[in-house]
């Protein structure tokens, strides 16, 4: 066979792979024992060099050499990559119910400001009563005070009455 020693080069290797602390490091391992100008590129292309009966044993030699490499290449690799963090959620958390939902808009400040003031009137013994905001003093004066022809006469010029005022 070739005078090349396939223990030494398996002894250096796992060496070199012991040693190994970063993902830096091994990369440059990779391209020192992979890489097109690397040791097993070196040793593939020695193979036509070799008598026909030696090229099978040294062949698998370089491809047992290849696979070791890649196996530990990958090893280094899981142990010195970062642990993903889980983001799983608590299991009292059920992440397929729907969200909350949101409100849309916001009451009108005067809209608050009437109902706030509604509120406080109610609170007093008031009754809030919708009706119409525009009437005739026909229908308003009768209801307000008794002897309405004197007022009748006042607003003659006048057929209608706005509630608030009226009140």
């Amino acid at each position: 066979m070739s005078d090349f020693n396939f223990k030494d080069l398996d002894s250096q290797i796992g060496q070199d792979f012991g040693s190994i602390q970063d993902a830096q490091a091994l990369e440059s391992l990779r391209v020192k024992y992979l890489g097109r100008k690397g040791i097993l590129a070196e040793l593939t292309s020695r193979i036509s060099d070799l008598p026909a009966e030696q090229r099978p044993q040294f062949g698998r030699q370089v491809n047992r050499i290849k696979q070791k490499i890649s196996k530990l290449l990958e090893e280094k690799r899981q142990t010195l990559q970062p642990k993903p963090v889980s983001r799983i959620p608590s299991p009292e958390i059920d992440i397929t119910l729907p969200g909350i939902t949101q409100e849309l808009g916001h009451r009108h400040i005067i809209t608050q400001i009437i109902e706030e003031v509604c509120g406080v009137f109610v609170r007093l013994g008031f009754a809030i009563v919708e009706g119409p905001e525009i009437e005739q003093n026909t229908i308003i004066l009768p209801r307000l005070i008794s002897p309405w022809s004197i007022l009748r006469a006042m607003f003659s010029i006048h057929s209608i009455c706005v509630m608030s005022h009226a009140s």
